[in-house]
């Protein structure tokens, strides 16, 4: 997993930012924090980003800083599920931006 690095569809529009991506099945996860995600821009910019991602075929997966601290566990089945859903699928044809 790379860690922010732009996604591009195709054609060269920019996608999203996520926290981490896995490039080999286009599979994103995005750590949620009310520091970057809870003004209401901030948010509908989160938002649109990830149908973004969704809508272009990748497989996304969110969680909350809380989350991560107080169930690692969960944090760790969820992005499996997310992994095993993106590998379970043909790629979509999306390119990752240099780091």
């Amino acid at each position: 997993m790379v860690h922010n690095r732009d996604v591009f569809a195709a054609d060269g529009t920019f996608l999203a930012r996520p926290d981490g991506w896995i490039d080999l099945v286009a599979f994103g996860w995005q750590i949620d924090s009310f520091a970057f995600h809870l003004s209401p821009p901030d948010h509908a910019k989160t938002m649109k980003c990830r149908a973004n991602m969704e809508r272009a075929g990748a497989v996304m997966v969110s969680h909350l800083p809380q989350q991560i601290r107080d169930d690692p566990q969960g944090v760790l089945a969820d992005l499996r599920a997310g992994y095993e859903r993106a590998l379970a699928r043909p790629r979509p044809n999306l390119r990752l931006g240099p780091a």
